[in-house]
């Protein structure tokens, strides 16, 4: 598995976890990506991949709700990320098929990450690795691939011509018919930061950083992909060669 194909992967599977039921403020922003892919006939169409809030937490770190699809009335969230104050990732919890879940702390020299299953049991694993790195919870993608884009892109150098070497890791790979139990290294990608371009998005012009994706395979240029993020850390687009394949499709909140 590249890093580059799980940034625009279609989510294939999904579970479920009921909100917590707690009083909180509004959300400062809220919002949700499509996938855009043509069809049969060479039309492009766009289908929902997600929906989020995001919340300022009392220390000023942020928290953001995601709910995967299928989307439902009341709010079902599927995913709770924790941010740091620019955006860096802290934590994550991810509800996986039939009930189970993992938790991972993103910490600066180490991963730390438990899953439980729908029984009680857990698992928990701890791998020593200095950031920057990102998560997956699989072979192939179980969580909300957006998400994890934004992590991809937010870690990396945001200087001109800059490349950012990032060891994706990962959890439940299946290796000859056995599940591992532990935090793997999986591949280093890297990415390379190409400085602020200005995109059309949501009826408006957007200034943002924009960033190559690079494996260590031999690919062709034309077919790179690339990855556009606000100066605020959000992620706002994502394309494989010329097709659009992940956008910011509604957003409400401060100015992008």
């Amino acid at each position: 598995m590249r890093l580059v194909l799980l940034v625009v992967l279609l989510l294939t599977t999904y579970a479920f976890a009921q909100p917590r039921n707690q009083e909180r403020v509004p959300p400062i922003c809220t919002g949700g990506y499509s996938q855009i892919k043509p069809d049969s006939n060479g039309t492009t169409r766009s289908s929902p991949q997600d929906r989020w809030r995001m919340y300022t937490m009392p220390d000023g770190n942020y928290l953001v709700e995601v709910q995967r699809i299928p989307l439902s009335e009341p709010f079902r969230v599927d995913e709770r990320h924790l941010f740091t104050k620019t955006m860096e990732p802290l934590s994550a919890d991810i509800a996986l098929n039939l009930g189970a879940k993992i938790h991972c702390d993103y910490q600066s020299s180490e991963i730390a990450c438990t899953i439980g299953g729908p029984d009680g049991t857990s698992i928990s694993s701890q791998l020593p690795q200095l950031k920057p790195y990102v998560f997956a919870p699989a072979s192939l993608p179980l969580a909300d691939t957006p998400w994890f884009g934004q992590m991809v892109a937010v870690q990396a150098n945001r200087t001109a011509g800059s490349i950012t070497n990032v060891p994706l890791i990962t959890m439940l790979n299946d290796e000859n018919g056995k599940d591992e139990d532990k935090l793997t290294v999986e591949e280093s990608g890297s990415i390379e930061s190409l400085g602020f371009e200005t995109i059309s998005l949501l009826n408006q012009r957007v200034t943002a950083l924009k960033f190559r994706m690079r494996d260590s395979a031999a690919t062709d240029p034309g077919n790179s992909n690339y990855l556009w993020m606000s100066n605020s850390g959000l992620l706002l687009q994502v394309t494989s060669g010329n097709q659009v394949v992940t956008t910011l499709s509604s957003y409400e909140g401060p100015q992008l």
